[in-house]
């Protein structure tokens, strides 16, 4: 009798797990759709508008870019270890 308790509990957290997953997969997908829908809106919009959205496209990218950079550069050693600027302490 205790192991098919435990079974129950096990098949229980499966469908949970898997209800989490769907319910998580539709929500993106259903953000996708009202992001595509906007998008495709978009010509007829107000030019300040159009140009608000650029700059918020440029601004997240130049992050996206400088975060990259900034992860290969340190994690990459690009410098050797006898030329790297060293900051001392006072």
């Amino acid at each position: 009798m205790g192991g098919d308790g435990r079974e129950r509990e096990r098949e229980r957290e499966r469908e949970n797990s898997q209800s989490l997953r769907m319910s998580t997969s539709e929500a993106m997908v259903e953000i996708l759709q009202n992001i595509w829908s906007k998008l495709q809106a978009f010509p007829q919009e107000h030019p300040l508008t159009q140009a608000a959205f650029i700059i918020i496209i440029l601004f997240s990218l130049t992050f996206i870019i400088m975060l990259v950079v900034g992860c290969v550069y340190s994690c990459c050693g690009c410098c050797v270890q006898g030329t790297r600027n060293r900051v001392s302490s006072l």
